[in-house]
């Protein structure tokens, strides 16, 4: 008798009881409540979920319970579950860890209980939990970037300096980056830098098409020789080259470069957006399967300015200029003075002047710079410069 009545009166708690307070009374002023605990210790996958069952005359015996849960209201065993105790077990307070949670989602938490005697389920209140976010600040080998640009679009106020990146194929690497929204928005990585007056990047140097890393650990706009990972893994869009010891005003220019930086770092700038006509490609990559990429007329193009020197025909500007033995440039210019116009129509064979990066044997092999030894309609430094390669 004592079980029909109790299933009655279960039958009607079931019916008219409600979330809000999770009561359910089994008659004669005996009852069960069921709660479901605040969740703790959430995390981008993981949360600590429970439930207090609270039986007034311990007369219901427990086949199992647990916690659902969901993305939407009102979580029920078609969701989603955590089984906390099984086989007949007594009120008390019960926890347990849920995983596989996406990060930075709101879930809906409800407990339950299934009856042994009538296996009926019964489900408490219902609370929520929002896990965290993924944390890609870039501070740390655990919190890794995918680029400066997600860096710096999730953290705005991010400032210039080594953030770690999860590069393709070697994983967590730091990296210096300009995150400084003055140059066209910030979200750029170093992936070289080169000293005045030296040839470690000349034309012919294997770091332009081999991937190999070199003094990795100086990670500082300190002037030196160096090559990052950053160069031959990341998939890059833009290129940017800071040049430090090229002043934002030389040879009195209004401009700056391809950028005007004279009021913060007060560097000459070259810009190149979409290097790769949009593609992403590794750097490395890139420079081993293009020839002769030519951009547009170097006079046109602002990062020539007044720095660099230049003659009246040819005007090359663009990448991996090769059709003039010892006169080769990683990026930067191809210039003469015998005539025909702008590339591909000026007639090359005996060019004078070059300038940029990744320079040849006739203008010294710098890493970097400008060489104008005759014929020139301008002049611009004229000499070996350092410079810093960055892309994003």
């Amino acid at each position: 008798m004592r079980i029909k009545f109790l299933i009655y009166y279960l039958s009607l708690a079931l019916l008219f009881s409600c979330d809000k307070d999770a009561v359910i009374s089994i008659g004669k002023g005996n009852f069960i409540q069921i709660l479901t605990s605040d969740a703790s210790s959430v995390a981008t996958n993981t949360a600590v979920v429970g439930l207090s069952f609270i039986d007034s005359k311990e007369l219901i015996n427990v086949k199992s319970q647990g916690v659902c849960y969901s993305l939407t209201p009102k979580p029920t065993l078609a969701n989603p579950f955590i089984v906390f105790t099984t086989q007949n077990i007594g009120a008390g307070k019960f926890s347990g860890t849920i995983s596989g949670l996406e990060p930075d989602k709101k879930y809906y938490l409800r407990s339950f209980l299934i009856l042994s005697s009538t296996n009926l389920t019964i489900y408490g209140d219902e609370k929520t939990l929002v896990t965290q976010p993924i944390v890609n600040d870039g501070k740390t080998a655990a919190t890794a970037g995918t680029s400066a640009v997600q860096i710096k679009t999730n953290y705005p106020s991010s400032q210039d300096g080594v953030y770690w990146i999860n590069l393709p194929t070697v994983g967590p690497s730091q990296v210096y980056c300009i995150m400084n929204s003055l140059v066209d928005g910030g979200g750029w990585m170093m992936i070289m830098k080169a000293r005045k007056d030296l040839t470690t990047f000349q034309y012919g140097s294997t770091y332009w098409t081999v991937k190999n890393a070199f003094n990795e650990s100086d990670l500082n706009r300190n002037e030196n020789d160096a090559k990052f990972n950053s160069m031959n893994y990341f998939l890059a869009k833009d290129m940017l080259a800071l040049w430090p010891d090229i002043a934002s005003n030389v040879n009195n220019s209004a401009t700056g470069g391809s950028i005007n930086l004279r009021t913060s770092y007060n560097n000459w700038v070259w810009l190149q957006n979409d290097f790769n006509n949009g593609v992403r490609i590794a750097p490395v990559d890139f420079w081993n399967t293009i020839s002769n990429k030519f951009i547009m007329d170097a006079n046109v193009f602002p990062g020539k300015g007044l720095a660099f020197s230049s003659q009246t025909d040819v005007r090359f500007y663009g990448y991996n200029y090769n059709r003039v033995a010892g006169a080769r440039v990683r990026w930067g210019f191809a210039w003469n003075e015998n005539g025909g116009g702008v590339y591909p129509n000026g007639l090359e064979g005996s060019n004078d002047v070059s300038g940029g990066i990744g320079l040849d044997a006739t203008f010294k092999n710098f890493s970097a710079g400008d060489v104008n030894p005759c014929c020139s309609n301008g002049i611009g430094i004229n000499r070996s410069a350092r410079v810093e390669l960055y892309v994003r």
